[in-house]
């Protein structure tokens, strides 16, 4: 109930700051309830009426506040799921190092003998906080690659197009009955442009592909060349020196044909001086 009120009143303020008018927001209402909800799961057993009362309503204003801060920095979380789960989760936990009364914590935990830092030192509030960081670390490291490869491979997010023709028509085949009844020819012309652009679009992924693999083809294959090369590096040589001796055979070949050639050449004119003699 405090998220609840948090929310909408900071929804209005916020508001009336930006466009003069008091708005009171049912939806970031409900969405501060289901924050509050989610922060207070983690101590509800070990928390004070007046703790939860103020867990619920920082929950409200750290809600509207990520909200709005994934529109900023232009996060697309269509449901809220970031500053209502995430941050609330993290605060909800938080939360318990601050709040937890000693009389329900030894309720369950006989031994404990740390609570809140609001009754005791602040071990358990160090605890908390190294199981928040352990935690965000372990789904980042596991989740990040993940999306990273769905990113890359173009399946993150729906295309444009198809949130426009409707993902009916992506995931199943075919557009729901109720749109086809008031502008079928509409429908059936966004279809055939889904389709056209989505068979582009992997043409295009298909080539960029073929386009990699080869140059990772000849990147391999001219590593491999220069590393044959280094280690047959006195055979290298050898062959080039015998390239070298068969250059001179083709230029000795060339002098023996010119030579040839001259002694044809010199055939002809002592024939024709024979020739002429006898004239």
């Amino acid at each position: 109930a405090s998220g609840t009120i948090s929310a909408l009143l900071a929804k209005a303020w916020f508001a009336e700051r930006e466009t003069g008018e008091t708005i009171f927001s049912l939806t970031d209402a409900l969405m501060g309830c289901l924050s509050g909800l989610v922060s207070i799961t983690g101590g509800c057993a070990y928390m004070e009426s007046w703790a939860s009362i103020v867990v619920g309503f920082v929950s409200g204003l750290l809600y509207l506040t990520g909200s709005r801060l994934m529109v900023r920095i232009g996060i697309d979380d269509a449901v809220d799921a970031i500053p209502c789960h995430m941050i609330g989760g993290i605060w909800g936990s938080i939360a318990v190092g601050l709040f937890a009364a000693p009389t329900y914590l030894s309720a369950s935990h006989v031994q404990a003998g740390y609570a809140g830092l609001f009754y005791s030192n602040g071990n358990l509030l160090a605890s908390q906080l190294m199981g928040t960081v352990f935690v965000v670390g372990w789904v980042s490291v596991l989740m990040v690659p993940f999306f990273a490869i769905l990113h890359y491979l173009g399946w993150l997010r729906a295309d444009s197009l198809e949130e426009i023709v409707g993902l009916d028509v992506s995931y199943h085949g075919g557009i729901h009955q109720g749109d086809t009844d008031h502008n079928d020819s509409t429908n059936h012309d966004e279809e055939r442009q889904y389709y056209e652009r989505r068979e582009l679009q992997r043409s295009k992924q298909r080539n960029k592909v073929r386009r990699r693999l080869l140059m990772m083809d000849l990147s391999i294959s001219g590593r491999n060349a220069v590393s044959a090369f280094d280690n047959n590096g006195d055979g290298g040589s050898r062959r080039f020196s015998g390239n070298s001796g068969s250059a001179g055979d083709e230029e000795n070949v060339a002098e023996s044909s010119g030579g040839d050639s001259r002694r044809r050449s010199s055939g002809c004119v002592s024939a024709e001086d024979v020739s002429r003699d006898n004239v």
